[in-house]
């Protein structure tokens, strides 16, 4: 059947609600790794199923129309292109493998440039690395990457920008993807910018500054080496150029994997998480001003939130109101209703709101079930410090934190 006219408008205002009404739930996630997908818009370096969208901005139900050659031909006469998802580059496993096998031999018998091979698959990588929940929840994160500017670089990476921090791998503190010089494996890093201290100080002089605050950060995520990171000087970039080296001077913490033995999506999509958690820990305790405060009451019918936090290191907690304002790295206060009411714990906000189901794990502390039931908007939370003593609302106290 003929799919009815529309306009390049109403694809945009189609992509923009997708992004806020289906991208995140489960029939959508990770759609592009379903091999049924075969074409895509690419907007914004994020990419939409052609047939869904077309459907979203013309009010034609999908079935009534096929894909590939039907849909592609829509869109471009509205000025879009469909591309093929190549499944050699879905998923990020696949991604690293393939720049660490290919990317020495690539560079040196191709142009620079972006008609090269190997910039597709770091465009595929950073597309596969922002649909991961680890980056979806945190709005102010960007996802960046280089090959290097005019020539292949040495060091290629991959970076993870918190806009309240930096917007450049030149200053700050980001997560990174570094790729050694050998490509004989890769790093996931939090790591500091070099390039405007090396401008500013001289690079010697530069060295002890970011060597040192290294050394100062890590104390303040020692949690990471419960989960694979190192937090020492070990990394090994190879480096053959004094940038590789700044590099590793400037790493606070690293995990490495190997050539032709990259784990598989979900434990670098684990991984990653860890590491951003540890970035938005660094970030409240340098910028506490970036974040907000909360009020968290736990209703002792309900809960046993006495039991949870003393067996729980993370809670999933169910949130009313205020979904736009409450980000990670917000600092909360755990409060227990009731006769003997007052606060118990302190805690950080670890994800953005979105609809979750309750964990299973934490099912043992739960009152009344019909109360935890299927999918809530909630937020996972980290406890930080639990009081010895509960706070009581009938105490008089000048904050103590």
């Amino acid at each position: 059947m003929k799919i009815p006219e529309t306009t390049a408008q109403a694809l945009h205002e189609a992509m923009d609600r997708f992004d806020k009404e289906l991208r995140n739930t489960t029939v959508w996630e990770r759609w592009e790794q379903d091999e049924t997908h075969k074409y895509a818009l690419e907007q914004d370096g994020k990419l939409y199923p052609v047939k869904q969208i077309v459907s979203m901005a013309t009010g034609f139900p999908v079935g009534q129309f096929s894909g590939g050659d039907q849909a592609n031909g829509f869109v471009e006469k509205y000025g879009f292109k469909a591309i093929e998802i190549p499944s050699r580059v879905r998923g990020i496993k696949t991604n690293l493998d393939l720049v660490l096998s290919e990317y020495v031999s690539i560079t040196q018998k191709e142009t620079f440039g972006s008609a090269s091979s190997i910039w597709a698959v770091f465009k595929a990588l950073q597309r596969s690395l922002k649909s991961t929940d680890a980056v979806k929840n945190r709005p102010n994160l960007e996802v960046e990457w280089s090959v290097g500017l005019g020539n292949w670089a040495k060091v290629p990476w991959v970076a993870f920008l918190d806009r309240r921090e930096t917007d450049t791998t030149r200053k700050g503190v980001y997560c990174v993807f570094l790729f050694r010089e050998d490509m004989s494996g890769v790093y996931l890093t939090l790591n500091q910018g070099v390039q405007e201290l090396n401008d500013e100080k001289g690079r010697a002089e530069a060295r002890k500054i970011y060597h040192g605050r290294a050394q100062a950060i890590r104390q303040t995520v020692p949690e990471l080496s419960e989960n694979g990171f190192g937090l020492d000087d070990g990394i090994d970039l190879r480096p053959g150029t004094e940038l590789g080296k700044d590099y590793q001077q400037s790493t606070i913490a690293y995990k490495f994997y190997e050539k032709e033995n990259v784990p598989d999506d979900d434990q670098v999509r684990s991984d990653l998480g860890a590491l951003l958690q540890a970035y938005d820990k660094y970030l409240s305790l340098i910028k506490p001003s970036l974040n907000k405060c909360w009020i968290f009451q736990a209703n002792p019918e309900y809960y046993d939130i006495d039991g949870a936090l003393k067996q729980l290191k993370q809670q999933t907690w169910s949130i009313s109101q205020y979904k736009d304002k409450i980000h990670p790295g917000d600092r909360v206060y755990v409060w227990e209703s009731g006769q003997q009411a007052g606060i118990l714990a302190i805690a950080t906000v670890l994800t953005e709101p979105a609809m979750i189901n309750f964990p299973q794990q934490e099912k043992p502390f739960v009152r009344d079930i019909d109360q935890f039931e299927g999918l809530h908007l909630a937020v996972i939370i980290r406890h930080e410090r639990i009081l010895p003593k509960r706070l009581s609302k009938k105490s008089y106290w000048v904050t103590p934190f």
